[in-house]
């Protein structure tokens, strides 16, 4: 935990907040302070330090991590778990504006506050706990599944089942509703990349799945939905039956994706956000991994079916930080990831065929 001091305004984008003191992840602290003058970090203890052999009930609890979208997911077992352990705690999640959305109509939670974390904040709080790097820096995360990790990290028993949330708000379904109508024939999403090269499907590959997968569904009078971030550039000569939301205008959010995903009959996916939305919206699956085995990843999502790609580097556990791919590895020679690579589209369309249940 970083406490970052700021004698103005400071802006790194996504981020901006006003001066003053706030408690960072140290990946947080390093932007800013890449970003501008008149910054200054320390690390600290965590000033309210959590213990879960105490009675939280009637206690004011924090739980914090920056982002991202399929990890803030993976907190949300957890999240059960606490509140069946102490159903009188006031349970709030401090995270990024940008990656509220995962969390933002679950309904355990009371509060979502604006990550970071203003030290007047944390003061009104009883314990903070701080998930910061405890996917990317674990070695512990290289054996135990993301779900596990967080709640063993919380010290809370996870005796329930392990299955994801994820609740699509009303106002997208109804919106999205009327705006992308459901075809009469099966529709399928398709998740272009993840938001690491590493863990995405080659480019050149998702070409040719993407043909295999319109042969199939063009007869049946079904619709093939392309999700990724937003983007300008449209695609030449699409086919009419593929509905490409990146280049949307306006942009859709990720609240707005997800909804229309929940629409879909079938999904295919990287280890991504929104393959680990379908998992817990129960829709049928296949998901491609590469740099971590899918049992670290989706074991409890019983629609998901995942397919590890094999390589001799893989699996490379690899999280994009330092750099795209890992130096000494034969992906930052060939640019794709070999494991992934190594996944051919057919047996992605055989493996979609046998679990999607046509309309």
């Amino acid at each position: 935990m970083i406490l970052l001091s700021a004698e103005t305004e400071w802006k790194c984008p996504p981020l901006a907040f006003a001066a003053g003191k706030y408690l960072v992840e140290a990946s947080t602290a390093a932007t800013a302070l890449h970003c501008q003058d008149g910054i200054k970090v320390a690390s600290i203890k965590n000033p309210k330090p959590w213990d879960a052999s105490k009675d939280w009930n009637g206690k004011n609890i924090l739980l914090c991590r920056s982002g991202g979208f399929g990890d803030l997911m993976f907190l949300t077992p957890l999240l059960r778990a606490m509140r069946a352990k102490w159903p009188t705690a006031s349970l709030s999640f401090a995270t990024t504006t940008y990656y509220r959305e995962a969390l933002q109509d679950n309904p355990l939670l009371d509060a979502i506050i604006p990550y970071p974390l203003k030290t007047e904040t944390a003061e009104k709080y009883d314990a903070i706990l701080w998930f910061e790097g405890l996917i990317e820096w674990s070695e512990k995360a290289k054996t135990t599944n993301s779900i596990d990790l967080h709640a063993d990290f919380a010290g809370v028993e996870l005796t329930q089942d392990k299955t994801m949330d994820y609740y699509a708000h009303s106002r997208h379904l109804e919106s999205m509703n009327i705006r992308f109508p459901k075809p009469k024939g099966p529709r399928i999403g398709v998740q272009l990349s993840a938001s690491a090269r590493a863990r995405t499907y080659p480019p050149k590959l998702i070409g040719e799945l993407i043909g295999q997968l319109a042969d199939w569904i063009a007869p049946l009078e079904g619709q093939i939905i392309l999700f990724d971030a937003p983007r300008k550039e449209k695609p030449e000569d699409i086919d009419p039956i593929i509905l490409s939301l990146p280049t949307e205008d306006p942009p859709l959010s990720f609240g707005q994706s997800a909804a229309i995903l929940s629409t879909c009959d079938g999904m295919i996916a990287p280890d991504s956000a929104l393959c680990h939305v379908a998992g817990a919206l129960n829709i049928p699956t296949v998901a491609l991994y590469g740099p971590f085995p899918w049992q670290l990843r989706t074991q409890y999502a019983p629609s998901i079916h995942g397919i590890n790609g094999h390589a001799r580097c893989a699996p490379c556990f690899w999280h994009d930080r330092e750099s795209v791919w890992p130096k000494d590895g034969p992906c930052a020679t060939s640019g794709k990831c070999e494991a992934l690579a190594s996944i051919e589209p057919d047996r992605i369309i055989k493996e979609l065929k046998r679990i999607v249940e046509i309309p």
